[in-house]
C-alpha cells in the first residue's frame, strides 16, 4: 500500500497494478518513473556485490572465478 505521505522511494515492476493504476488515476503526472540503474547481490561474506551487466565490467571484476566470468 502506497500512502501519500510517504518519502521513500519504492520500487514498481512494470507490469505491476500499482503502475497501471497511477497512470490511469493521473497521478503519474506528478511523479517519475525511472529505471534501476544497479542491482546488487548479497554474497557468503555478508557483503552487496555489484552485479556487472557489460563485458568491460565482467573482466575487471575480481569477484567472480575465470570460470564465472567465461
Amino acid at each position: 500500500m502506497i500512502r501519500w505521505y510517504d518519502n521513500v522511494f519504492r520500487i514498481l515492476f512494470s507490469k505491476s497494478v500499482s503502475v497501471n493504476e497511477l497512470i490511469r488515476s493521473g497521478v503519474s503526472n506528478y511523479l517519475e518513473f525511472q529505471n534501476v540503474t544497479e542491482n546488487f547481490f548479497y554474497n557468503e561474506d555478508g557483503k552487496f556485490v555489484k552485479i556487472p551487466f557489460s563485458k568491460s565490467e565482467v573482466f575487471s571484476n575480481t569477484f567472480l572465478s575465470l570460470k564465472e566470468k567465461r
